[in-house]
């Protein structure tokens, strides 16, 4: 079945030997059609749908997820959630400013199995977790010792359900995630949107809308995880395929699905570990938003998007002093980039690949010489430059590459030639 927001949503129940029945939901992004991380091909609907049921299988035979978690909590059966990761198109560092964005998401996934509980405990055991995340309803306060913690972000979570009236209550859950931490690759809000849809499907009867489960977790990463993101990574994990956003209405942005087939087209979406953790750099992240807020500030505007781009650049005499010159530069990276957005998608939308590949690679030049946001200041390692670098020697013919995720480490993503990748 396909619903309104482009998923295609099937369920199973199956007896296993033991007289145990497992239940499975899937949900699959119509639009996706690429592969991305040690990927050798593409992909499709048909293709992903086979790649999701192995992965369950798999799962079930190794008691990785399903048996693993009914013999820890000792539970006749559970339910099987998946949430999608995601990669931006073009964007960098705008939605918190009411920006415009284009992102998708991608065959990678994290997937929980799940049974309620009655005495308002939770607990979650995660692969690559040496420790069960524990906590109780009772106590929904924000902790400041589990800032940066999934204890947060489940707290934070229980915690803004419970202020919107919703329902809440225990649950036991064994995670598993194919995209390591810190990669780009909005792996804390994959987790938050698959724990929004414990909440949802336990205690709220699936009803939970899209754009509640992504303000609720992005509430708990801002409040409770203490990391000040925007809504888009959230957003784009809850709707899935190829989405553009305009998040100038903050309550209520407005999403558009695009649908692409870059495979058919013969290229394919690469993303790259350079093997330098971002996940730690909260404060780099921060900076970002404090020095636009700086500039939002001497206006007397919440966001840039209330501010007029020709007031903006018809005043930088004066707002150089009243805010630093990166604070100035990464404005304009603002500006520019929601010009950006809007003719990638119009390109798509006409079939110009090799006009939405110029906007894909400008986004990236933006976000290395305005937004400044490739490496720490002052670190001579500059591994996201230095594949960059590589990518625009093996690819300026053809295709396209940038900066993925919030940057200062993490990945770079980039186009492909089919006829290319093996040495790409």
């Amino acid at each position: 079945f396909v619903n309104a927001t482009g998923f295609c949503i099937a369920a199973r129940a199956e007896y296993t030997a033991d007289k145990r029945v497992l239940y499975h939901s899937y949900r699959y992004p119509t639009t996706i059609k690429q592969k991305t991380i040690g990927s050798n091909g593409t992909g499709g609907l048909g293709l992903y749908r086979e790649q999701r049921k192995n992965r369950i299988a798999k799962h079930n035979k190794n008691g990785t997820e399903n048996n693993a978690h009914t013999r820890r909590h000792n539970c006749k059966t559970s339910s099987n959630l998946v949430c999608l990761f995601m990669v931006a198109f073009s964007h960098l560092h705008t939605d918190h400013n009411g920006g415009r964005v284009l992102a998708g998401s991608i065959n990678l996934d994290t997937i929980a199995a799940a049974s309620p509980r009655g005495d308002g405990k939770i607990t979650v055991n995660s692969e690559g977790f040496d420790r069960e995340f524990c906590l109780e309803l009772s106590e929904l306060g924000p902790v400041y010792s589990e800032q940066g913690t999934t204890n947060g972000l489940i707290r934070g979570i229980a915690a803004r359900f419970k202020q919107l009236g919703m329902n809440i209550g225990g649950f036991d859950a064994c995670i598993m995630s194919d995209v390591l931490r810190g990669s780009g690759l909005s792996s804390s809000a994959s987790v938050e949107v698959l724990i929004c849809q414990i909440f949802s499907q336990f205690y709220n009867d699936g009803k939970v809308s899209v754009m509640d489960i992504a303000q609720i977790s992005q509430y708990a990463e801002n409040q409770y995880f203490g990391k000040p993101c925007g809504l888009m990574d959230q957003l784009a994990c809850a709707c899935g395929g190829v989405v553009a956003i305009d998040f100038n209405e903050a309550l209520m942005p407005e999403c558009e699905s695009v649908k692409y087939d870059f495979a058919r087209k013969g290229y394919s979406l690469i993303i790259t570990d350079v093997r330098e953790d971002h996940a730690d750099l909260t404060g780099e992240y921060a900076a970002i938003t404090e020095e636009m807020g700086q500039i939002c500030a001497h206006f007397g505007v919440k966001r840039l998007c209330e501010l007029e781009e020709k007031a903006f650049y018809a005043s930088l005499h004066e707002l150089r002093q009243a805010v630093p010159d990166r604070a100035i530069l990464r404005g304009i990276h603002f500006y520019e980039e929601n010009k950006r957005v809007q003719s990638g998608i119009q390109a798509l939308k006409k079939d110009r690949l090799p006009d939405f590949f110029r906007e894909v690679i400008l986004s990236g030049e933006s976000s290395w010489r305005l937004l400044q946001n490739l490496y720490k200041p002052g670190s001579i390692k500059q591994s996201l430059p230095l594949a960059l670098a590589a990518s625009e020697l093996l690819l300026k013919e053809d295709g396209a590459w940038r900066v993925h995720g919030g940057g200062f480490g993490g990945t770079i993503m980039a186009f492909v030639p089919n006829a290319q990748r093996k040495i790409y």
